[in-house]
């Protein structure tokens, strides 16, 4: 069924109209926001008795809105994979709606509604709590998922325990539910290397919960769902996979580490004028100019009330009080010449620096902001309570 309303064109499963008409209002007052990122936002409602969430996908700017011109919107694209993974005896959640908003034949929105899948959470929040013959059923279930989107041909280009859900009732085996759908692709056969792809993903998404037992567990029982043996050719696989998750972490380490340097989740990126500032959330723009401006203050007082002082750079400590509390180190580097022109600023290359070990677990002052300036940089640390290893031993054995 299809029906046109506030300007979006929704397409919905028969017999929804009279249970959407909320949902299609296109007003979401009201709805209980469940996520909201750049790249969609999810809400809940009731209709009927029944829980639906409704997510709405972000367009992030013109060149995804003349793709869209072409190809299906996510929505779409999620909508109908979902049917097509019903269609083959997979379970996931029950498509209802999609809506589209186009102008001048660009997409303008895009729109999901789909029903709650009860009682159930993500897996990777899930597994850590398992134990015994709940835990071993669970990846057991996992394995055969994995292998029954495979045999059918779908690859899941996001397929990791955060998007695998599991429903938990005492006395019975886990049951799994596979999400967001709007990556998957239909094949008529499933390439090894694809499989070794998706398998790696899989386990490295819950790698710290596992051991390298249970991990070649999984793979031998995916293995046996595809009609091997379980034996050489499963120990060959695993080996496979071994290798692909270290790559599949370089790769993560080093997306994560990036994300320093643009808007996202956990920082946001300023730009004025000539100055570029990165910042970490929960610090704004004005709470890092008022610690350079305090900075400044020191240097203008001398070498004295500075912790560094030579002719590149200065470094000193300043209170957090107007610029969002506690300590800080302040580090200025004045560009050297034509080295500092053609490369990131020294200030850039410690905030990332710095990002890298938080990411990476390595104990460090917490990064909170990089600015860049004409001449010159600051990077902005929390300030560590504790000494340099050289004074450490002076103090303590000299």
């Amino acid at each position: 069924m299809s029906l046109r309303e506030d300007n979006i064109d929704w397409h919905l499963r028969d017999g929804e109209e009279p249970r959407l008409l909320k949902v299609l209002s296109g007003h979401t007052d009201g709805f209980e926001v469940v996520k909201d990122n750049k790249a969609r936002t999810v809400w809940a409602l009731e209709a009927e008795g029944k829980r639906l969430y409704m997510k709405r996908y972000k367009l992030s700017g013109t060149a995804e809105k003349m793709k869209n011109s072409i190809l299906p919107s996510k929505a779409r694209v999620e909508y109908d994979a979902a049917n097509t993974l019903i269609s083959k005896g997979i379970p996931t959640t029950i498509p209802v709606a999609y809506g589209e908003k186009r102008k001048g034949g660009l997409l303008r929105g895009a729109w999901l509604v789909t029903e709650e899948i009860s009682g159930v959470r993500p897996l990777i929040e899930c597994l850590p709590e398992m134990e015994g013959e709940e835990r071993g059923a669970a990846l057991e279930k996992l394995a055969a998922l994995a292998a029954t989107l495979h045999e059918n041909g779908v690859y899941h280009r996001d397929f990791h325990c955060g998007n695998v859900l599991v429903r938990r009732v005492a006395g019975k085996p886990p049951e799994l539910y596979v999400i967001d759908l709007h990556r998957i692709s239909f094949l008529k056969e499933m390439p090894y290397e694809k499989r070794v792809n998706n398998l790696a993903h899989l386990l490295y998404s819950v790698y710290a919960m596992m051991s390298p037992e249970e991990r070649r567990s999984v793979i031998e029982n995916y293995s046996i769902a595809c009609g091997g043996d379980g034996g050489d050719s499963a120990g060959a696989l695993f080996g496979d996979v071994e290798k692909r998750i270290k790559g599949v972490r370089r790769r993560h380490m080093r997306s994560r580490t990036e994300r320093c340097l643009k808007d996202s989740t956990g920082f946001d990126v300023v730009a004025k004028g000539e100055e570029r500032c990165f910042v970490r959330k929960g610090r704004s723009y004005e709470d890092v100019k008022t610690l350079i401006a305090k900075h400044m203050e020191l240097e203008e007082k001398g070498a004295s009330a500075l912790v560094k002082k030579d002719r590149y750079v200065t470094a000193s400590i300043v209170s957090g009080e107007g610029g969002g509390g506690g300590e800080f180190f302040v580090k200025r580097y004045i560009n050297k010449g034509v080295r500092d022109l053609l490369s990131a600023s020294r200030a850039r290359k410690g905030w990332v620096g710095a990002n890298g070990l938080v990411v990476r677990g390595v104990a460090t002052p917490p990064p909170v902001a990089c600015v860049e300036r004409k001449g010159e940089s600051f990077l902005i640390t929390e300030k560590a309570d504790a000494l340099e290893m050289d004074r450490f031993l002076i103090k303590n054995f000299g």
